[in-house]
Parts: C-alpha cells; structure tokens; sequence
C-alpha cells in the first residue's frame, strides 16, 4: 500500500478538531495534548497542490496554528492550555538512518518549530518510542496540573480541596499560587488523582460591577 506525498499534519489536526463529527471530543478547560508521528515535514498550505518549498507563500506560517490552538483552549502565550508534540526526524544522523530514495525524508523543520512554540516535547523517531513517550505523558500531567483562576485573589485566602479534603499549599507535595499567571499548580504527591473533584475557593482582591 503507498500513502500520499502531500503532508499536511496541522491542516489535519485542524480539520479533525473543527469537524462536526468530533463535537464534544474536548470539554471546556481540560488540557489538550496533540502528538504528531511523522518521518516527513509539515508542508500545510492554501492550495490543492503538493508543495515541499520552505520558502513558498502559499506555506501555512506556524504562528497561524499557535494562534488556532490559542483561540480554540482559550490560551494565552503565557498559560497555555494545550501542546503540541513531536516524534520524527530531528536531525541529519536520524535523517540518514531512515533514508529512502524514493521518499525522500525530510528533517521536520516545521513540526519542531510549532512544538517549541506550544511548550511541547521534541522527540526522535529513532529513538526509544516508549521513552518518549513517558517524557510527554509526564510534561502534559504538569502542565495539566495547573488551574488559571477567573479572578484575583487575595493569596492568603485561597482554600484548595480535593475530593472533599483540603490540600496544603506546598511547593513539593500540594499546591503554589503564581501571581504572575493568576494559576494554582499542583505538584509531586499533591497531584490530584484522574476524575478528581477540584475546588478552589478564595477571596477576590476586587468586586466585579
């Protein structure tokens, strides 16, 4: 069986994210993890053809599905509620291990840059799978482990439960405040269980009119 040439791995996750058939796929503020296992480049672009041009105008810029994803979680470029990952050829080395004439594989310039962008994992396709993985599983239960509060509080206010038991505000096994993103981050044995019940009461610093 041959695939197709045309590679278009963000126009993909776009499409599948936008379709009416995936209504309900992501509910409101959970963290969405997006990994791409790819041994070529992303090439989206706004024609019908095949285009593997880096300097091409028709190329979909990368900051346009930044901006996508920021739009689509709710996102900032400071509180991200999503990543977007990588598993594919990162270098020359890995590049020339999978070598095929006839393919023609592409270091990914442009998966990379869209993972760095989002604050996600970069991993080869020849290396370990199951590694890479783990290091992804682990950086999403972090970064999903943070709740951005709606409103300011005032810090020695805030009461965190979970499942009904309050959970001490510590930097190694509970919970920190971060001012600068106005979040509660969950940390080591504090991280609150799948399904968990998470609640964060708190005195707002300002009354909303």
């Amino acid at each position: 069986m041959n695939g197709h040439g045309d590679e278009r791995a963000f126009q993909s996750f776009q499409a599948t994210l936008n379709s009416t058939l995936n209504g309900g796929f992501r509910r409101a503020g959970a963290f969405l993890a997006i990994i791409i296992v790819s041994d070529e480049d992303d090439f989206s672009n706004s024609t019908s053809s095949l285009i593997e041009n880096y300097n091409s105008p028709n190329l979909y810029p990368i900051s346009n599905y930044v901006t996508y994803l920021d739009n689509l979680t709710g996102s900032t470029a400071t509180t991200r509620n999503y990543s977007v990952n990588t598993i594919s050829i990162k270098d020359s080395v890995c590049q020339a291990q999978l070598w095929d004439a006839y393919h023609s594989q592409k270091i990914s310039q442009r998966l990379m840059a869209l993972a760095a962008a989002t604050g996600g994992t970069q991993g080869s396709l020849c290396g370990n799978f199951g590694e890479t993985l783990d290091i992804i599983s682990g950086e999403v239960l972090s970064l999903s482990s943070n709740f951005i509060l709606d409103r300011e509080p005032i810090p020695e206010s805030i009461v965190v439960t979970v499942n009904g038991v309050v959970t001490g505000q510590d930097s190694q096994n509970g919970w920190t405040y971060d001012a600068a993103t106005n979040s509660i981050t969950f940390h080591g044995t504090g991280l609150p269980p799948a399904n968990s019940d998470v609640k964060i009461n708190f005195d707002p610093k300002s009354v909303l009119i």
